[in-house]
């Protein structure tokens, strides 16, 4: 009994600490905005059905959802959404883990999610069974069954069941349909021709990437740059892919620097090697060449 009666007292002080000072230690049912002081805990806080609270160093634990509006150090768990960071001049460190979905601004660590991942500024691990989505500069890798989505820059690698996509990025997209790179984040589009994008994309379906790119492009069905055809010329005089396009039926973009392996292989300026059954260069007196083809 005297255990028992010295448990109660020490929680109950705990609740009180937690519930005006910005604690120490936070245990309770529900917690939220404390009425004095600065709204941080160190150490554990639970809340059932919602723990939120603006800064915590230690563990937040919530059986519904849980709540960092500013900066988290550790680790947060929830059974249905965990939601962290914010801070705009401190950068989160934690581990953040929910069963539905996770919601992450300015932090580093790992982000995990039985349904799907949404961050800012993010470095680490996005892992997800559905969806990952980053916003702003990260630095991060993403895996997930269906889509990762990068609006913004994205230095890393982005691993999906279905697709890939990103604004602009350096490094490698691994799909088992399709990857796309945009390389549209300027008001001017004349900008982003001075920013390419690079690294490798590999899937099983079609890779594309409008501006230009430098490095590898894999796929079972085709390569793809610049799908409008009128806007080819330009492209071919601001833009450029160089490196290596391989596909096992069609490969094309507007100015090529390095190799074409396909089926058909087509772009409007060539300097290199076009190796396939049917090759083409659409700004060329000689447009078709049947095999090999080599322009310097």
């Amino acid at each position: 009994m005297k255990l028992q009666r010295f448990v109660l007292v020490v929680l109950c002080g705990m609740l009180a600490v937690n519930g005006y000072c910005g604690s120490v230690l936070g245990i309770g049912f529900t917690s939220s905005k404390r009425a004095l002081g600065e709204d941080k805990i160190f150490g554990l806080d639970v809340g059932l059905p919602i723990s939120k609270v603006e800064t915590v160093i230690g563990l937040q634990l919530g059986l519904g959802q849980s709540v960092v509006t500013k900066r988290i150090t550790g680790l947060q768990l929830s059974l249905v959404n965990s939601d962290g960071g914010g801070d705009t001049t401190n950068q989160s460190v934690a581990i953040q883990f929910a069963a539905g979905w996770s919601n992450t601004q300015r932090m580093a660590g790992l982000e995990l999610s039985g349904l799907a991942n949404f961050g800012a500024e993010f470095k680490g691990l996005q892992l997800s069974a559905l969806h990952n989505l980053l916003e702003g500069e990260s630095d991060a890798l993403q895996i997930t069954g269906i889509w990762n989505r990068q609006e913004g820059v994205l230095t890393g690698a982005q691993i999906a069941g279905a697709m890939n996509t990103a604004e602009q990025f350096r490094g490698v997209q691994i799909s088992g349909l399709y990857n796309r790179i945009d390389n549209r984040l300027y008001a001017d589009d004349a900008d982003r021709f001075a920013s390419p994008s690079c690294g490798l994309q590999l899937a099983g379906g079609v890779n594309t990437c409008s501006g230009s790119y430098t490095g590898v492009q894999l796929a079972g069905l085709g390569n793809l740059r610049c799908a409008n055809e009128e806007a080819a010329k330009l492209e071919a005089e601001k833009t450029h892919f160089t490196g290596l396009q391989a596909a096992g039926l069609y490969n094309y973009s507007p100015k090529v620097v390095g190799m074409q392996l396909g089926l058909v292989n087509r772009c409007y300026t060539l300097k290199g090697v076009q190796l396939g059954l049917l090759n083409m260069v659409d700004g060329s007196p000689w447009k078709y060449m049947p095999v090999l083809n080599v322009r310097f």
